[in-house]
């Protein structure tokens, strides 16, 4: 069927063993109902032994579709069925068709809007990651043949659906729209492009909360013109980050992820360390060296590197709104969905002045490296980034100011 996907995704395919973090280790392997009924039910099969020790019911399961089963993880959260090739060998006694949903379809991203099928891919994957971050030119949207018959559908939105006519999924579309348009607007700089569209949600905001979501077409139509005459370029002249809250920020809510059974990327675990070991910071408590060397390695080595390479960044933030259905990404709330936005690239750069003051030099290889690994912890963390959210709402610090200064 004809289907929408970015650019990349007509050229993505597994390279199998030779990847370097194999999607077999790392995080729980779930099996749809059919697969785990199929593997229960294989007396014929040379693997049934294996599907009878290593198979079990889910207890957790939150859908029957997806994890109503799951494999008992070796040592190093390895599936059982890799071998020591790195290899399934499921897929080599059965073929790919006897591979769980999930299996077969990961890391391909299906979404439904309007009726459309969507196809992205996540960035935990590292083909994935080096093909969206190597890329120079803005990600394209294009229409493909494909078959999603074996995909699980990741999300959907009818925005003629009467259930969401006082809610601002109704606009999606529009949302999304100028949402992509923004940072992929290479008139400024990557994270002016992020500030403005911080300047945006802040605008919408009053039209949800007072009922107005009508006005939210001229809204947005009337935004693009301030920004085309050059109204906003004052405002943003005024935005400057603040390095104290940022390295206070980034060691108080990083605590979490250094021991987590939940975080996949052992990668990452080993990465965040190393940043946190860089800039001296060993709690939760920083001071004012911590705050000089976080600044000193922001400004000369992180910043630096992405303004030369400012479409790393957008690459990865445009493949995540075209994936989770930005800007309805966190708990279905435009602008939650922007304070997380500002909340990963806020933890990504922190990340990187820490390895930057740890004697880490940032190239091209290196930063896709850690991204890749930094998304395999925060995407498929379950409760890392909603807890992240409730926390900011909480203590008041998901306000428009606060988050300016994070960036």
């Amino acid at each position: 069927m004809k289907i929408k996907c970015l650019e990349y995704m007509k050229n993505f395919k597994c390279i199998g063993g030779a990847c370097t973090d194999n999607c077999c280790v790392g995080w729980d392997v779930d099996l749809d109902i059919d697969t785990y009924s199929k593997y229960k039910n294989s007396p014929d099969s040379p693997l049934n032994k294996r599907f009878e020790s290593d198979v079990i019911k889910n207890e957790n399961s939150f859908e029957e579709k997806v994890d109503y089963g799951q494999m008992i993880l070796k040592y190093g959260k390895k599936c059982p069925f890799l071998n020591d090739e790195m290899m399934c060998d499921i897929q080599i006694c059965h073929g790919e068709d006897y591979l769980s949903k999930v299996c077969n379809g990961y890391p391909r991203i299906l979404n439904m809007v309007d009726k459309r099928a969507e196809l992205s891919a996540t960035i935990s994957c590292p083909e994935v990651a080096r093909m969206i971050l190597t890329d120079k030119n803005s990600l394209n949207e294009i229409e493909i043949d494909y078959d999603i018959s074996r995909l699980i559908l990741r999300n959907q939105v009818n925005t003629e659906d009467e259930n969401l006519k006082n809610h601002p999924a109704r606009y999606f579309n529009e949302l999304r729209e100028i949402a992509l348009e923004l940072i992929k607007n290479r008139e400024y700089s990557f994270t002016d492009r992020v500030r403005l569209l911080g300047f945006l949600h802040n605008e919408l905001l009053p039209l949800h909360a007072g009922g107005k979501l009508h006005d939210l077409p001229d809204a947005i139509s009337s935004f693009r013109s301030k920004l085309s005459r050059g109204h906003l370029d004052g405002r943003l002249r005024k935005m400057k980050p603040d390095y104290n809250i940022q390295v206070k920020y980034f060691a108080e809510n990083t605590v979490v992820l250094d021991n987590d059974s939940m975080t996949d990327s052992q990668s990452f675990g080993r990465l965040l360390k190393l940043a946190k070991k860089g800039l001296g910071i060993q709690d939760d408590t920083v001071s004012r060296k911590h705050k000089r060397i976080y600044a000193e390695n922001m400004v000369e080595k992180v910043d630096t590197f992405f303004n030369e390479n400012m479409h790393i960044l957008e690459n990865y933030i445009v493949n995540f709104m075209y994936s989770e259905m930005y800007p309805f990404s966190e708990e279905g709330d435009p602008y939650a969905g922007y304070t997380m936005l500002v909340i990963r690239i806020f933890l990504l750069k922190a990340v990187f002045a820490g390895l930057c003051a740890s004697g880490k030099n940032l190239d091209i290889d290196y930063v896709i490296f850690v991204i890749q690994s930094f998304s395999k912890t925060l995407e498929h963390h379950k409760t890392y980034t909603s807890e992240f959210l409730y926390y900011m709402m909480e203590a008041e610090e998901d306000d428009l100011q606060f988050l300016m200064r994070l960036i």
